[in-house]
């Protein structure tokens, strides 16, 4: 893996995986794709609803420079196909979101990688 951004566009999808006691907790994956499209307000990686409004209500109040308002990855953008992709399960702090680490999902997705970011 190089410096910078490799050579692949990056797509985002987010899924639900039901866990053994009944719950459910969201994935996020970031994947090499097909082309590069629209970048994404970070604040919509949360589904519709109270999450969302918060998220985006604290990127608005963060201070400039501080907070990435944008994922430079495309909703749901047709993977790249051909190519072998290694998986990366990133698990974030325990703190974190699935999307916390977005701009490392995103440089290993360019580079290849699929990642997976379960909450």
């Amino acid at each position: 893996m190089g410096v910078g951004p490799g050579p692949h566009a990056v797509g985002h999808t987010t899924t639900t995986l039901a866990l053994v006691d009944g719950r459910s907790t969201s994935v996020q994956w970031w994947y090499p794709a097909a082309a590069a499209g629209d970048p994404t307000a970070l604040a919509d990686l949360e589904p519709s609803g109270p999450r969302q409004d918060a998220l985006a209500d604290a990127i608005a109040a963060a201070p400039e420079p501080c907070t990435r308002k944008l994922v430079a990855s495309t909703t749901d953008a047709a993977p790249l196909v051909g190519e072998p992709a290694p998986v990366v399960v990133f698990s974030h702090c325990s703190d974190c979101l699935r999307y916390s680490s977005s701009t490392i999902a995103e440089q290993l997705a360019s580079w290849g990688f699929v990642v997976a970011a379960p909450d």
